[in-house]
């Protein structure tokens, strides 16, 4: 698979909580700490009216995070992420139409971390290495997105984008979930330039997510979250 579309690639992490690695981390409040994939939008839905969102209480230690994942960022420490990386296996059958396993022998096993497009079903894996090649170029932290306890995005665009612009191309997500006593990587969703609007406000995510969701733009001292 290719990490970089052919348009400019702006990585979206969305990050949370606590100290940084290594035994320090501690479990969020009311953190189940069982995996879970953020869900992929299929179409889009009627606008929906939430009204404004308090802060979750343990938003502070996902910001925490959130600055661990933007110092990791600007010092290309990729391990930081693979470290943090939960792979998925997928055993092939041979007769895959769709996926990652098409054109793959009856028996064949795959190995990565899931990679899905946003408002699209398509899953691919992509492998620690092309991770760690996609963790080699300039990305910045433009955006959080706090689901619930234990669960939140980390939206990251390319640094030339993030410093000064309103609204960037494209971007990627990177799904974090508290589980094994740390934050993990489960998932990266990719946001296409067309639809890279849903991911500008909480009225604008919560209407795509058809869920009421707490959104902070990374970075301002006023942030626009819950309007």
């Amino acid at each position: 698979m290719s990490w970089r579309p052919t348009v400019t690639v702006v990585f979206l992490l969305l990050s949370a909580a606590l100290a940084s690695c290594g035994g320090g981390e501690k479990a969020p409040a009311g953190s189940t700490a069982t995996p879970a994939l953020t869900p992929v939008p299929t179409a889009t839905p009627e606008a929906l009216a939430c009204p404004p969102l308090a802060e979750p209480e343990d938003l502070p230690q996902v910001r925490a995070f959130a600055a661990e994942i933007e110092g990791a960022l600007s010092s290309q420490d990729a391990e930081f992420f693979l470290d943090r990386a939960v792979e998925q296996e997928i055993a092939c059958t041979g007769q895959e139409e769709s996926g990652p396993c098409v054109g793959k022998e009856a028996g064949t096993v795959l190995k990565g971390i899931r990679v899905v497009p946003w408002l699209g079903s398509e899953v691919t894996l992509g492998t620690l290495d092309e991770f760690r090649q996609f963790l080699s170029g300039q990305w910045s932290m433009y955006a959080l997105a706090y689901l619930e306890p234990g669960r939140f995005i980390a939206m990251t665009t390319a640094s030339a984008q993030s410093a000064g612009a309103a609204k960037p191309s494209d971007a990627w997500l990177m799904t974090f979930v508290w589980a094994d006593d740390s934050w993990r990587v489960t998932q990266l969703t990719y946001v296409q330039q067309e639809n890279i609007d849903d991911w500008l406000s909480a009225e604008a995510l919560s209407t795509a997510w058809e869920r009421c969701t707490y959104w902070e733009r990374w970075g301002l001292s006023e942030s626009p979250a819950g309007e």
